[in-house]
């Protein structure tokens, strides 16, 4: 992962699904734009992140029926009136759907709202969710929020998929209720681990841009990666970006072209222009660059971020370190961690900048105290190690420790190092080799490595040559330097291990 100008301008890609059809729960990843603040109101500008669509059924003309057909037709709506005004709730469902549609029978969208409020009063959950889609939209219905609201809560009290996503569109966006980004995330996860690409991908970027939970770019990828698995064009978008800075995973240029690339297949407007600002058409670049100025000066941080990014690196742009550096400044003083991050870094590791950001501790602590990983990992790091900071090791492993607590990999092996060598916490191999454990079994080339050699050596752990291999192999594998030159030297043991064992 790159040290400097590691964060992505994660940005809100957010769809509101329709629903009105018979199959509820079929979900489905539409054209996403990216806007920090998108609405999901019908009036959303062409620009906005969010599309709002409950899809009409067609008027297609239906084949010529006999007087027969036509009656028996005409006798099982009347029969499944019947059951609705009965109280059989899956015919109300069934009249409700049939009225809002037209279909079989003339539309009729206050019958319509009778059926399904029948239903959703005996918890059909189908019901309620189809129910609070029809005031999302307001076609046809004056637009209610607030009853929107009301039946996406009762439905997703009922373990309904698509009402917990959009309830959490709704928290997120403060419609019908106080904006409340803590409910968004309580929705989007229930909604994420039952497999909802879109709620994956707008949980990542709550977690990516710390609004409703502390800032953790490590998850926000792990679940853009879950969503763009499931083919959801905004999640590509977002983890073509932190691909190509280094935010939350290791740079990796050609995953990040990879992952624009596949998202601009699915109809990705930022993809594309993702594609356009690495490629070499300099007529497209031009336009794509005021589409990416005219974002920053409408929608704020997350664009003046991204577009920051772009200045520091020359993408797009002639490289303008000076230009990159304010645009930072302008989201920092906003309170965007990321951005702080990124000053901290570029003043701490003098990045050819003409004009050192004096505030470097300044920065670097503010992202720190709003649980950014990367920077408590630096922050501890700076405290070890004198940068800008009298040196406390108590202090550096306190926020190693923070950052480690949040899964990122090099505060993990941070506090495993502490833990073996004993600066700053009392000293136990056992923690040390727990911790390295943790990052080594989610694929850390380091934590690897370093377990192979505590079995080569036998500290904390039975002396074993064979597993000192495996563990140098699985960090050799991954172009690790130091465990391609440790194994020869392991494969040379083991034999000899071998045979003594022999005689």
């Amino acid at each position: 992962m790159s040290e400097t100008n590691n964060i992505e301008p994660a940005e809100d890609n957010q769809v509101v699904e329709n629903p009105v059809k018979e199959d509820v729960n079929d979900e489905k990843c539409s054209e996403v734009h990216t806007e920090p603040e998108p609405e999901i109101s019908s009036e959303d500008s062409k620009e906005s992140s969010v599309q709002v669509e409950i899809t009409e059924p067609e008027n297609s003309s239906e084949p010529l029926q006999d007087d027969s057909e036509q009656k028996s037709a005409q006798a099982a709506i009347d029969e499944l009136i019947a059951q609705a005004e009965s109280g059989d709730a899956s015919a109300q469902l069934k009249m409700g759907r049939k009225y809002w549609k037209g279909t079989e029978i003339e539309k009729d969208v206050e019958k319509a709202i009778k059926f399904y409020t029948l239903a959703a009063d005996q918890d059909i959950s189908d019901a309620q969710y189809e129910l609070g889609m029809i005031y999302l939209k307001g076609t046809d219905v004056e637009q209610d929020y607030e009853k929107a609201r009301d039946m996406f809560q009762k439905s997703a009290d009922h373990n309904h998929i698509m009402a917990q996503y959009n309830l959490g569109i709704i928290y997120q966006k403060g419609r019908g209720v106080d904006q409340n980004n803590e409910e968004a995330v309580k929705w989007y996860t229930l909604a994420s681990k039952r497999g909802h690409s879109l709620a994956m991908n707008n949980l990542g970027q709550l977690y990516m841009l710390g609004r409703g939970t502390e800032p953790n770019p490590t998850q926000a990828v792990r679940l853009y990666r879950k969503a763009a698995d499931k083919g959801c064009p905004g999640a590509y978008c977002n983890l073509g970006w932190a691909y190509l800075t280094g935010t939350g995973t290791d740079e990796d240029y050609d995953k990040a072209v990879e992952c624009f690339t596949k998202g601009a297949e699915k109809g990705n407007i930022e993809c594309k222009n993702a594609l356009i600002i690495l490629g070499n058409d300099e007529s497209a670049k031009k336009e794509t660059v005021d589409w990416y100025i005219n974002a920053s000066r409408k929608w704020g941080v997350e664009a003046q971020y991204r577009l920051a990014w772009m200045y520091m690196n020359g993408k797009g742009v002639y490289r303008n370190p000076r230009e990159g550096i304010k645009l930072y400044r302008r989201a920092a003083e906003r309170g965007h961690a990321c951005s702080q991050y990124a000053l901290a870094m570029i003043a701490l590791e003098d990045v050819g900048v003409a004009q050192k950001d004096s505030r470097v501790l300044e920065w670097m602590m503010m992202a720190a105290s709003q649980g950014l990983p990367e920077a408590q990992y630096r922050l501890g790091w700076m405290y070890q190690n004198r940068k800008g900071v009298n040196r406390d090791l108590k202090k550096a492993a306190e926020w190693y420790m923070k950052a480690a607590e949040k899964e990122y990999p090099k505060a993990e092996n941070a506090i495993a190092r502490a833990y073996m060598s004993g600066w700053g916490v009392q000293q136990s191999d056992e923690e040390a080799i727990r911790w390295y454990r943790k990052s080594a079994d989610r694929g850390d080339a380091e934590a690897q490595y370093r377990i192979g050699t505590m079995y080569l050596k036998g500290r904390s752990v039975e002396r074993d040559l064979k597993k000192a291999a495996e563990w140098y192999m699985k960090a050799a594998e991954q172009g690790h330097e130091k465990a391609i030159e440790a194994i020869a030297g392991a494969e040379e043991l083991l034999k000899e291990a071998e045979k003594t064992q022999e005689e």
